[in-house]
């Protein structure tokens, strides 16, 4: 019986699990000799759904879907765009047959760790896709998931490949130390930075990233890939449509894939001496007419849809935490952080210098192991191998109006969880000392108002008649105290007592296409 780790990425997804007999971590190829890296791609024909390379080789094809993922937050219920089916509806077969195929082969699964992105906790676009995505287990028979962020499982692996798979730690003392995660995958940037205590206990500090990028793409490879064959077209003037997209970037995938360690040292010899090696010939894809992919190439894109984001998250991090660079290791997991463009603008941002031997750069994880990381990390979680302390990752309260001498009202802002409190401590709700008021009336009127965030940073939502259903005993300026609770998968569930005593709870992710956002 398995307790797996289900890395669902953007471009590929990886189901990993922990053989205790041989105390080594295995991933699950979806057929034999196959690859650990199953495409998150889904075909449908006739009454058979395929997946992985089966679906990935018909991608361009009408009802052939891929970047579901980054639709599973707002808007998981309109259908892809040009399409026909929702995101919601391909995430649930995807999964459904890559379970089905797990169980096929032999295993039978106990516990389920699904990792999302560490930007889906505190972005607002992305608030809803947690709860989604546990609805969507739910209507496929699987009960027995939680979600766990992907740096954080990452680190999960490194501790476990620090203390048991080096040479030099023969006595097998756990990391002990702060570690900031750059987790750049196919479709999501998140930096995170974890305090470690022996190996054993991880927990969040802060974290910072992006799970949309620019024109809904993403902002890992696959919107670089995208960008890459769109400058080609451009420079080229070759007519881009839809089939040759997908054609095109599935060719430059495979052979940067294949070429990575001499596209590395083309160009760290570019990034030194840029003016001579610009139009360095990187490959060449068949696809577009035997173009050639240049360094130039490769930079242009980086810079416009990766290097912006990657520079803000690193940036904030450092700023809001104040930790020397020197405190911390750098750990850089994710298909697109094998990129050389990535680690060059990291090293860029903390004094370094690509090719340098510097000691916050782990070269503890190979190409293949940085790529496996979040998967295999979640695997170690779910057979309770390394343990997470989980804390809520921004602060949410209530707003009371609170009248002075002369009757004007001023925003108090009430927190009713504070960032970094335990998860653990909010299952049951903790409500407010004050009571609030429903008005009723239009939208210039006060009505019940809850923040997230802190600051500037600050987002205030009200709740007013048209969400009069999750108040209990609901009448026109009744009194209710206001409550949060916290779910096991972070999912926070707004608590509601009338004066009667009676309770109502709405996971808050349900709310939030039906309210009006401003910033606090």
């Amino acid at each position: 019986m398995s307790n797996i780790g289900f890395d669902f990425g953007t471009t590929n997804s990886v189901i990993s699990f922990y053989d205790r007999e041989r105390q080594a971590l295995d991933c699950f190829r979806s057929h034999a000799g196959g690859n650990s890296y199953i495409p998150t791609v889904v075909a449908y024909g006739g009454r058979t759904t395929k997946i992985g390379e089966a679906a990935k080789a018909e991608l361009g094809s009408p009802d052939v879907y891929a970047d579901f993922k980054l639709r599973l937050g707002s808007g998981f219920e309109d259908p892809m765009p040009g399409q026909t089916r929702t995101p919601h509806e391909v995430a649930g077969d995807y999964i459904s047959t890559l379970l089905q195929e797990f169980r096929e082969a032999g295993h039978t699964v106990q516990n389920i760790v699904m990792t999302i992105p560490e930007a889906w906790y505190g972005e607002n676009s992305n608030f809803m896709a947690r709860e989604n995505l546990q609805l969507l287990y739910q209507e496929i028979g699987e009960t027995q998931v939680c979600f766990q962020s992907e740096p954080v499982a990452a680190a999960a692996y490194y501790c476990w490949r620090y203390q048991y798979q080096q040479e030099d730690n023969p006595d097998q003392k756990g990391f002990d130390g702060t570690l900031m995660i750059i987790d750049f995958g196919g479709g999501t940037l998140d930096v995170t930075l974890c305090r470690v205590d022996q190996g054993q206990k991880i927990r969040v500090l802060d974290s910072c990233g992006s799970g949309e990028g620019i024109e809904n793409r993403g902002c890992g490879g696959s919107a670089f890939d995208e960008e890459v064959i769109k400058l080609l077209c451009r420079e080229y003037r070759i007519e881009l449509f839809p089939a040759l997209l997908a054609l095109a970037k599935n060719e430059f995938e495979q052979k940067l894939i294949a070429k990575a360690g001499e596209c590395t040292e083309i160009m760290q010899d570019y990034f030194e001496y840029p003016a001579g090696l610009e139009d360095e010939q990187i490959l060449v894809l068949n696809s577009l007419g035997g173009r050639s992919v240049c360094c130039r190439h490769l930079k242009t894109a980086f810079d416009k849809v990766n290097r912006p984001i990657l520079e803000r998250a690193v940036k904030t991090i450092l700023k809001k935490n104040k930790i020397p660079s020197e405190r911390f290791n750098v750990v850089m997991v994710g298909g697109f952080s094998n990129f050389c463009c990535v680690e060059n603008a990291v090293r860029e941002l903390l004094d370094s210098r690509t090719g340098a031997d510097d000691p916050r750069f782990t070269k503890l994880l190979s190409q293949e192991n940085k790529a496996l990381a979040v998967a295999k990390g979640a695997a170690l979680i779910a057979d309770s191998i390394i343990s997470v302390d989980p804390v809520f990752p921004y602060e949410l309260g209530v707003v009371m109006g609170v009248p002075d001498e002369e009757l004007h009202y001023h925003d108090i802002f009430v927190p009713l969880i504070r960032k970094g409190d335990l998860r653990d401590d909010y299952y049951n709700p903790l409500y407010s000392r004050d009571k609030v008021t429903v008005l009723p009336g239009g939208v210039s009127e006060c009505y019940v108002r809850l923040y997230a965030g802190i600051g500037e940073e600050r987002t205030v939502f009200a709740l007013d008649e048209s969400v009069k259903e999750i108040f209990p005993e609901y009448s026109g300026k009744a009194e209710y105290e206001i409550g949060i609770a916290v779910t096991e998968n972070m999912i926070p569930e707004l608590c509601i007592r009338s004066s009667s005593g009676t309770e109502s709870r709405t996971q808050l992710n349900k709310l939030l296409e039906r309210i009006v956002f401003r910033k606090g």
